[in-house]
């Protein structure tokens, strides 16, 4: 009896705090409400001048670029850098049409696919890998959620573009000065955007390498990962190319990431090793890594020095073939192997 008492006590409590909270929204979204009826002009009109408190009174932080309308398939007009920021001054807005940069938007999406599709491969076949990795089910675990963690890298770029309504246009650093959306990226986010880029798939790739040959240097592996986060990230390793500033990468996070593709392509080789009779698929997986590098690579350096959006998609098409061949070969592995 005092069990359904309590029970009929909680049960009224959770319905009480349930109200509590609805009504406290409810007071939320009205006031908000009643606050944008009142606001001043748009936010994407206002400059951000260093040190200064330069906002106008009653701005909109919520307001997004584009805005009014802004369907996914809106894009901002072309930044006014792009005019001349081609090499040798050459004009590049004209490949920032909406239609073209609605292409790349949804190519960097589609890589997502294939890497879902190369964690799903493994999982399918997980006994056969299993008994290759000595019965631990963490390598397999860690093996099968690699692919998807390449893609789970890719996501910060992602929302940086986004903010950058999808072009790659001349960085200036907010932090030193005056910035304007419209005219110029934002250097300091595409900093922070590549640091986690660098982390999270230097993680997938030491995840790969020790889901494959096992824990005998998760050691340097951890103590890697420690430093490319806490490390000093003021130092980047930054250089020039075609006048441009490229590679913004924290010194401290490279260690990892070469770490991580030495050893993954080591196994691609070792793993093709054991493929006979089957060229596509041996390789295949040798090809497939060093495809994702190369897309890599073309996005971060030449896309960002040239500022022409269709070498920005081809370097996503590269990315979205090695995940692709990828997730193809470890389908065919298991039925292969000798």
């Amino acid at each position: 009896m005092m069990k359904l008492v309590n029970f009929s006590s909680s049960r009224k409590l959770f319905l009480v705090v349930q109200m509590s909270l609805a009504l406290m929204l409810a007071d939320a979204f009205f006031t908000g409400q009643s606050l944008l009826s009142s606001l001043k002009p748009p936010f994407s009109q206002l400059r951000l001048k260093g040190g200064d408190n330069d906002w106008q009174p009653g701005a909109n932080p919520n307001e997004g670029y584009p805005d009014q309308p802004a369907w996914s398939f809106d894009k901002a007009l072309p930044k006014s850098s792009l005019k001349t920021a081609g090499p040798g001054g050459k004009d590049q807005s004209v490949t920032a049409a909406t239609w073209i940069l609605n292409i790349v938007e949804g190519a960097h999406w589609l890589t997502l696919p294939p890497s879902f599709l190369g964690s799903y491969a493994v999982m399918l076949s997980h006994d056969f890998w299993l008994n290759m990795f000595e019965g631990s089910e963490l390598r397999v675990l860690l093996w099968c959620l690699a692919p998807f963690i390449g893609f789970v890298g890719g996501l910060p770029p992602i929302v940086m573009h986004t903010y950058e309504s999808w072009q790659v246009a001349p960085f200036r650093n907010p932090v030193e000065g005056e910035f304007i959306l419209k005219d110029y990226n934002n250097g300091w986010m595409r900093a922070v955007a590549y640091k986690y880029l660098f982390i999270i798939q230097g993680v997938g790739l030491v995840m790969a390498n020790h889901g494959y040959n096992g824990f005998r240097t998760v050691g340097i592996s951890v103590a890697l990962i420690l430093l490319s986060y806490i490390g000093d990230q003021s130092k980047k390793a930054t250089f020039k190319l075609f006048d441009q500033p490229v590679f913004p990468i924290p010194i401290v996070a490279i260690p990892l990431f070469i770490w991580g593709v030495v050893f993954n392509l080591c196994a691609a080789i070792n793993l093709a090793g054991h493929i006979n009779g089957n060229p596509l698929v041996h390789w295949g997986l040798i090809i497939a890594p060093l495809l994702t590098a190369a897309g890599g690579v073309v996005e971060g350096l030449l896309a960002e020095s040239t500022f022409n959006q269709w070498i920005h998609l081809g370097a996503v098409i590269m990315l979205i073939a090695g995940a692709s061949l990828q997730a193809y070969t470890f389908f065919e592995v298991p039925g292969l192997f000798v």
